[in-house]
Protein backbone atom coordinates (compact mmCIF):
# COMPACT_ATOMS: atom_id res chain seq x y z
CA UNK A 1 0.00 0.00 0.00
CA UNK A 2 0.94 3.52 -1.33
CA UNK A 3 1.47 4.87 2.09
CA UNK A 4 1.00 8.54 0.77
CA UNK A 5 -1.99 8.19 -0.36
CA UNK A 6 -4.27 9.48 2.13
CA UNK A 7 -8.12 8.05 3.10
CA UNK A 8 -9.86 10.72 1.67
CA UNK A 9 -7.75 10.66 -1.71
CA UNK A 10 -9.06 6.88 -1.44
CA UNK A 11 -12.64 7.73 -0.89
CA UNK A 12 -12.39 10.01 -3.56
CA UNK A 13 -11.08 6.77 -6.15
CA UNK A 14 -14.18 4.87 -5.07
CA UNK A 15 -16.76 7.97 -5.89
CA UNK A 16 -15.15 8.00 -9.48
CA UNK A 17 -15.10 3.80 -9.53
CA UNK A 18 -18.84 3.86 -8.72
CA UNK A 19 -20.20 6.99 -10.51
CA UNK A 20 -21.69 5.00 -12.95
CA UNK A 21 -24.46 4.03 -10.44
CA UNK A 22 -27.19 6.19 -10.79
CA UNK A 23 -30.11 6.49 -8.12
CA UNK A 24 -32.95 5.23 -9.51
CA UNK A 25 -35.53 6.68 -7.53
CA UNK A 26 -37.77 5.00 -6.11
CA UNK A 27 -35.05 2.37 -5.28
CA UNK A 28 -37.46 -0.70 -5.76
CA UNK A 29 -38.30 -2.11 -2.22
CA UNK A 30 -40.81 -4.45 -0.10
CA UNK A 31 -43.86 -2.21 0.13
CA UNK A 32 -44.29 -3.52 3.66
CA UNK A 33 -40.81 -2.73 4.71
CA UNK A 34 -39.56 0.49 2.99
CA UNK A 35 -42.20 3.48 3.30
CA UNK A 36 -42.52 6.79 0.87
CA UNK A 37 -40.86 8.53 4.20
CA UNK A 38 -37.79 6.23 3.57
CA UNK A 39 -37.52 6.41 -0.26
CA UNK A 40 -37.46 10.12 -0.16
CA UNK A 41 -35.28 10.32 2.48
CA UNK A 42 -32.24 8.79 0.53
CA UNK A 43 -33.29 10.79 -2.66
CA UNK A 44 -33.64 14.28 -0.61
CA UNK A 45 -29.88 15.77 -1.57
CA UNK A 46 -27.03 14.87 -3.37
CA UNK A 47 -25.40 11.84 -3.09
CA UNK A 48 -22.03 14.05 -1.24
CA UNK A 49 -24.21 15.28 1.48
CA UNK A 50 -26.30 12.34 2.46
CA UNK A 51 -26.01 11.77 6.43
CA UNK A 52 -25.81 9.41 9.11
CA UNK A 53 -29.55 9.36 9.48
CA UNK A 54 -30.42 9.49 5.54
CA UNK A 55 -28.58 6.26 4.74
CA UNK A 56 -29.07 4.26 8.36
CA UNK A 57 -32.45 2.31 7.09
CA UNK A 58 -31.02 1.74 4.09
CA UNK A 59 -27.64 0.49 4.75
CA UNK A 60 -29.92 -1.81 7.07
CA UNK A 61 -32.14 -3.08 4.85
CA UNK A 62 -30.18 -2.94 1.70
CA UNK A 63 -30.48 -6.12 -1.00
CA UNK A 64 -32.72 -8.32 1.62
CA UNK A 65 -35.81 -5.72 1.58
CA UNK A 66 -34.55 -2.58 -0.82
CA UNK A 67 -32.87 -2.38 -3.54
CA UNK A 68 -30.00 -4.31 -5.63
CA UNK A 69 -26.63 -4.87 -6.15
CA UNK A 70 -26.14 -1.73 -8.02
CA UNK A 71 -28.24 0.46 -5.84
CA UNK A 72 -25.84 -0.45 -3.46
CA UNK A 73 -22.91 0.49 -5.38
CA UNK A 74 -24.96 4.11 -5.64
CA UNK A 75 -24.54 4.39 -2.30
CA UNK A 76 -21.14 2.54 -0.94
CA UNK A 77 -19.00 5.87 -1.51
CA UNK A 78 -20.99 8.13 0.57
CA UNK A 79 -21.70 4.97 3.02
CA UNK A 80 -17.82 4.64 3.75
CA UNK A 81 -16.97 8.23 3.52
CA UNK A 82 -19.10 8.71 6.37
CA UNK A 83 -17.61 5.73 8.36
CA UNK A 84 -14.15 7.44 7.68
CA UNK A 85 -15.25 10.36 9.30
CA UNK A 86 -16.65 8.60 12.60
CA UNK A 87 -20.38 9.88 11.15
CA UNK A 88 -21.46 6.20 10.34
CA UNK A 89 -21.46 3.37 13.31
CA UNK A 90 -22.05 0.55 10.24
CA UNK A 91 -19.17 -0.87 8.98
CA UNK A 92 -20.19 -4.28 9.85
CA UNK A 93 -23.41 -3.84 8.66
CA UNK A 94 -21.57 -2.82 5.28
CA UNK A 95 -19.46 -6.05 4.79
CA UNK A 96 -22.21 -7.93 5.80
CA UNK A 97 -23.82 -6.22 2.42
CA UNK A 98 -20.82 -6.68 0.13
CA UNK A 99 -20.88 -10.15 1.70
CA UNK A 100 -24.38 -10.68 0.66
CA UNK A 101 -23.55 -8.98 -3.09
CA UNK A 102 -20.95 -11.25 -3.86
CA UNK A 103 -18.17 -8.93 -3.34
CA UNK A 104 -15.33 -11.49 -4.23
CA UNK A 105 -16.50 -11.26 -7.88
CA UNK A 106 -17.01 -8.12 -8.48
CA UNK A 107 -14.81 -6.84 -11.13
CA UNK A 108 -11.00 -5.81 -9.42
CA UNK A 109 -11.31 -2.31 -10.51
CA UNK A 110 -14.00 -2.30 -8.05
CA UNK A 111 -12.43 -4.18 -5.30
CA UNK A 112 -9.00 -2.58 -5.36
CA UNK A 113 -10.03 0.47 -3.72
CA UNK A 114 -12.43 -0.87 -1.40
CA UNK A 115 -9.35 -3.04 -0.12
CA UNK A 116 -7.07 -0.03 -0.05
CA UNK A 117 -9.36 1.63 2.52
CA UNK A 118 -9.82 -1.56 4.18
CA UNK A 119 -5.93 -1.55 4.45
CA UNK A 120 -5.74 2.06 5.31
CA UNK A 121 -8.35 1.61 8.27
CA UNK A 122 -6.81 -1.32 9.18
CA UNK A 123 -3.41 0.46 9.87
CA UNK A 124 -4.78 3.21 11.45
CA UNK A 125 -6.49 1.23 13.83
CA UNK A 126 -2.85 -0.42 14.76
CA UNK A 127 -1.59 2.86 15.13
CA UNK A 128 -4.18 4.39 17.21
CA UNK A 129 -4.75 7.30 14.81
CA UNK A 130 -8.14 9.35 15.02
CA UNK A 131 -8.94 7.90 11.61
CA UNK A 132 -9.47 4.35 12.80
CA UNK A 133 -13.39 3.60 13.21
CA UNK A 134 -12.75 0.96 16.10
CA UNK A 135 -9.50 -0.32 17.87
CA UNK A 136 -7.81 -3.56 15.61
CA UNK A 137 -9.91 -6.47 17.75
CA UNK A 138 -12.83 -5.13 17.12
CA UNK A 139 -11.87 -3.84 13.29
CA UNK A 140 -11.18 -7.20 12.43
CA UNK A 141 -14.81 -8.70 13.32
CA UNK A 142 -16.16 -5.95 11.53
CA UNK A 143 -14.10 -6.44 8.46
CA UNK A 144 -14.32 -10.23 8.89
CA UNK A 145 -17.33 -10.58 6.06
CA UNK A 146 -15.02 -9.56 2.96
CA UNK A 147 -11.96 -10.97 4.33
CA UNK A 148 -10.89 -14.76 2.85
CA UNK A 149 -7.38 -14.57 4.47
CA UNK A 150 -6.91 -13.62 7.27
CA UNK A 151 -3.01 -14.04 7.99
CA UNK A 152 -1.34 -10.84 6.08
CA UNK A 153 -4.11 -8.75 9.10
CA UNK A 154 -2.74 -11.03 12.06
CA UNK A 155 0.83 -10.81 10.77
CA UNK A 156 1.24 -7.32 10.15
CA UNK A 157 -0.69 -6.71 13.97
CA UNK A 158 1.30 -9.47 15.33
CA UNK A 159 4.85 -7.51 14.02
CA UNK A 160 3.16 -4.19 15.78
CA UNK A 161 5.18 -4.12 19.18
CA UNK A 162 3.50 -1.11 20.71
CA UNK A 163 2.05 -1.05 24.10
CA UNK A 164 -1.77 -0.30 22.04
CA UNK A 165 -1.05 -3.00 19.81
CA UNK A 166 -0.26 -5.75 21.96
CA UNK A 167 -2.86 -4.59 24.73
CA UNK A 168 -5.24 -4.97 22.22
CA UNK A 169 -3.62 -8.32 20.92
CA UNK A 170 -3.92 -10.14 24.24
CA UNK A 171 -7.49 -8.83 24.71
CA UNK A 172 -8.04 -10.27 21.03
CA UNK A 173 -6.95 -14.11 22.01
CA UNK A 174 -8.09 -14.08 25.20
CA UNK A 175 -11.72 -12.86 23.99
CA UNK A 176 -11.50 -15.24 21.06
CA UNK A 177 -10.01 -19.02 21.98
CA UNK A 178 -12.37 -20.29 24.15
CA UNK A 179 -15.18 -17.91 22.85
CA UNK A 180 -16.48 -15.13 20.84
CA UNK A 181 -16.51 -14.69 16.81
CA UNK A 182 -13.62 -16.05 16.09
CA UNK A 183 -13.86 -19.61 18.41
CA UNK A 184 -14.50 -21.68 15.48
CA UNK A 185 -12.18 -20.01 13.13
CA UNK A 186 -9.62 -22.75 12.21
CA UNK A 187 -7.00 -20.30 10.33
CA UNK A 188 -7.44 -18.00 13.16
CA UNK A 189 -7.11 -20.54 16.02
CA UNK A 190 -3.85 -21.88 14.08
CA UNK A 191 -2.20 -18.09 14.30
CA UNK A 192 -3.12 -18.15 17.86
CA UNK A 193 -1.04 -20.91 18.50
CA UNK A 194 2.20 -20.25 16.39
CA UNK A 195 5.31 -20.09 18.67
CA UNK A 196 5.84 -16.74 17.37
CA UNK A 197 2.15 -15.27 18.86
CA UNK A 198 3.13 -16.44 22.44
CA UNK A 199 6.96 -15.05 21.66
CA UNK A 200 4.97 -11.23 21.08
CA UNK A 201 3.80 -11.28 23.93
CA UNK A 202 6.33 -12.74 26.03
CA UNK A 203 8.04 -9.74 24.68
CA UNK A 204 5.84 -7.43 25.07
CA UNK A 205 4.92 -8.66 29.21
CA UNK A 206 9.07 -8.39 29.65
CA UNK A 207 9.14 -4.44 28.36
CA UNK A 208 5.73 -3.17 29.78
CA UNK A 209 5.70 -5.72 32.96
CA UNK A 210 5.51 -2.65 35.22
CA UNK A 211 2.36 -1.05 33.13
CA UNK A 212 -1.72 -1.38 34.77
CA UNK A 213 -2.07 -3.61 31.46
CA UNK A 214 1.00 -5.97 31.86
CA UNK A 215 -1.35 -8.78 33.35
CA UNK A 216 -3.33 -9.04 30.40
CA UNK A 217 -0.34 -9.92 28.09
CA UNK A 218 0.77 -12.58 30.65
CA UNK A 219 -2.54 -14.09 31.23
CA UNK A 220 -2.89 -14.22 27.34
CA UNK A 221 0.49 -15.98 27.05
CA UNK A 222 -0.77 -18.33 29.89
CA UNK A 223 -4.16 -18.89 27.93
CA UNK A 224 -2.09 -20.20 24.81
CA UNK A 225 -0.02 -22.36 26.94
CA UNK A 226 -3.21 -24.01 28.39
CA UNK A 227 -4.55 -24.27 24.94
CA UNK A 228 -1.85 -26.16 23.68
CA UNK A 229 -1.63 -28.63 26.58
Amino acid sequence: MNATITLQETIEHIYTTFASYLLHHPVEGCPHCVSHEDQERIASKPLRELTEEDLRRYTLKALTTWGDVNDLKHFLPRMLELVVSHRFPYLDYICSKLNYANFERWPEGERQPIMVLVLQLWDASLRDLPQSPSSPDVLLGELSPILDDYIPFLNDWRSRRTPYALRHLAWFICGNIWQGQFQKHQQIQQWFREPATKAALEEGFDRFIDESWGNDLAEAVDILEWSTD
